[in-house]
C-alpha cells in the first residue's frame, strides 16, 4: 500500500513539474517605444546607449530577453506619430519584418518616452521669458498633449494589458532666478496630469526632480539629450520601480 501511495505521489509530482515546465515563460519580451530619448540620442548629436539599453541588460541578466526591443524608437517621434503607427497595423520595420501590433501583443513589459520634442520646443520657445501669460500658454499646450497621451494609452490597450512604464520629462533649459519657480510649477502640473491617468499596470516615472540641478547630465545647451550617465540614472529608477512593484515575473 505504501508503495502504491509513493508511486501515485511520484507520478503526481512529475505531472506538476511537466505542466510547470511547459507553461513557464522561457523569455521576457521587452518593448521600448518612443523618441530620441528612447533611441539613445546623445548631446554630441550621435547615437549611443539609452536607458532602454540598460533596462534590456538588466532584464536579460535575469532571463533570456528579445533583442528587437528598440524596433519602434526613432528621432522626432511624436505622440500622434506613434498612435498612427499603431493604428496602421501594416506598419512594418522591413529589416525585422515586424509590425508594432505584433510586438505589443507579445510584450511582457513596455517602456515609453514620447512627447519630449513637443514639450521641449514649447519650453525653449519661451526660455527665460516664461512669464505668467506664457506659462498659461504652456499649460494649455500640456492639456492638449495629455489628450494625445490618453489616446495613445487607449490605443495600446487594444493590443495588450501588459505593464507600461511611461518615463516623464526633464527640463532642457538652464534654470535661473527668473524662471525656476515657474518651471517647477509647470512640471508639478505635468505630475498632476500623469497621476490623473495612472491605473492598473500603468506606471509613471517622474524624472524632473532627479535631473534638476544636475547640469552635467545635459552638457550641451544647444542639444536637449542627456549623457550616458543621465540615461543610466533613468534606467536605475526604472529598475527600482520594476523591483518595488514586482512588475516582471522572473
Amino acid at each position: 500500500m505504501k508503495h502504491i501511495k509513493f508511486v501515485i505521489f511520484f507520478i503526481s509530482a512529475i505531472m506538476v513539474f511537466l505542466i510547470y515546465y511547459a507553461t513557464e515563460k522561457k523569455q521576457i519580451n521587452y518593448l521600448a517605444l518612443g523618441d530620441g530619448i528612447a533611441k539613445g540620442e546623445t548631446p554630441l548629436e550621435t547615437y549611443g546607449e539609452s536607458y532602454t539599453d540598460y533596462v534590456y541588460k538588466y532584464l536579460s541578466s535575469k532571463k533570456e530577453t528579445n533583442n528587437n526591443f528598440k524596433t519602434f524608437t526613432k528621432s522626432d517621434y511624436r505622440i500622434t506619430d506613434l498612435i498612427n503607427d499603431i493604428n496602421s497595423v501594416e506598419t512594418i520595420k522591413k529589416q525585422e519584418n515586424l509590425t508594432i501590433t505584433h510586438l505589443l501583443k507579445k510584450a511582457d513589459i513596455i517602456t515609453i518616452s514620447i512627447g519630449s520634442d513637443e514639450l521641449f520646443y514649447k519650453l525653449k520657445q519661451y526660455n527665460d521669458n516664461i512669464k505668467i501669460g506664457n506659462k498659461q500658454k504652456i499649460i494649455a499646450y500640456i492639456d492638449e498633449m495629455f489628450n494625445d497621451i490618453k489616446n495613445l494609452l487607449n490605443t495600446i490597450r487594444k493590443y495588450t494589458n501588459s505593464p507600461i512604464i511611461f518615463v516623464g520629462y526633464y527640463n532642457p533649459i538652464p534654470m535661473s532666478s527668473t524662471n525656476s519657480t515657474i518651471i517647477d510649477s509647470i512640471f508639478n502640473y505635468i505630475d498632476l496630469k500623469f497621476n490623473e491617468i495612472i491605473d492598473k499596470n500603468f506606471y509613471y516615472l517622474d524624472i524632473y526632480h532627479i535631473f534638476k540641478n544636475h547640469d552635467s547630465y545635459l552638457p550641451n545647451k544647444n542639444n536637449v539629450f542627456p549623457t550616458l550617465e543621465g540615461y543610466n540614472l533613468i534606467s536605475n529608477e526604472i529598475i527600482k520601480l520594476i523591483e518595488k512593484e514586482n512588475i516582471v515575473n522572473f
